[in-house]
């Protein structure tokens, strides 16, 4: 076939292209179609144009394909990853390494109101026994009893407090 040099709107035609798309082609990739001016016209080189410009679609389309590829794989190693990470929590929370937020924030809720509780009811326990003390023996004494009977009330609610997961074993 010898080669026939033909303005863009042949060209548009006979590639399927629209001639938007062959003006932005050979602004961004000039190196694609194979051009001459004769005059004010410039004429565009078939086919080395229709076979360039095929050339350049499968290499987009391959292009396309096989980042489509490393995204399917990227995805799948997201998603392996995320199963690994899953089940390594399993993991530890079966070895009791891990324990549910929910949990903590009531067992620390739980231990806040004993030690509020231990605290509000001082004043009623001790208020008579502190106001004849008129040593600092007889202070130190009280405060000591003070200090006993709160740590022992907390040493109860401590015991009579137990996790879901020691229930479990238990039963």
């Amino acid at each position: 076939m010898t080669p026939r040099w033909i303005p863009l709107n042949q060209l548009a035609a006979e590639t399927g292209f629209a001639v938007r798309t062959l003006q932005y082609i050979r602004a961004q990739e000039p190196s694609v179609l194979t051009t001459r001016t004769k005059g004010s016209a410039v004429q565009y080189k078939q086919p080395d144009c229709a076979v360039a410009l095929r050339a350049r679609e499968v290499a987009k389309a391959e292009a396309s394909r096989s980042s489509g590829d490393a995204d399917e794989a990227a995805a799948r190693a997201r998603k392996m990853s995320a199963d690994a990470d899953r089940s390594e929590m399993a993991a530890a929370k079966l070895r009791g390494d891990l324990a549910p937020v929910v949990e903590m924030d009531a067992a620390v809720e739980r231990v806040a109101s004993a030690v509020r509780n231990e605290v509000a009811g001082l004043r009623s326990r001790f208020a008579l026994r502190v106001v004849g003390l008129k040593t600092p023996l007889e202070a130190a004494t009280v405060l000591d009893e003070m200090a006993a009977q709160i740590l022992g009330g907390l040493a109860e609610q401590a015991d009579a407090m137990t996790t879901p997961d020691d229930e479990d074993d238990d039963a």
